[in-house]
């Protein structure tokens, strides 16, 4: 296990919180902090993955955000709010 590996499990239990609390009760931030929390560990790890030439790193990024990311965008109509717009009001 890498330096790394108790950080992304940290990061999955995070995540799994939200998916079984707020997530599940249709919080709209809850799916802005899955999906944000996605892209920020997706595109610089893969980034750096591709130019160091880290093949595997990139295909299990792939296979992982593939995963997270297609069950997360077909829930997104159920956390727009009328109107067209999506999030709490402030």
């Amino acid at each position: 296990m890498s330096i790394f590996g108790p950080t992304l499990s940290a990061w999955a239990a995070a995540l799994l919180y939200v998916a079984l609390k707020p997530f599940k009760a249709g919080e709209p931030w809850a799916w802005h902090c899955m999906a944000v929390s996605l892209a920020i560990w997706f595109v610089p790890d893969t980034v750096f993955s591709v130019t160091n030439g880290i093949w595997t790193n990139v295909l299990f990024n792939m296979v992982g955000f593939i995963m997270v990311a297609l069950p997360l965008a077909f829930t997104r109509k159920a956390f727009v709010k009328c109107g067209g717009k999506s999030g709490e009001s402030r």
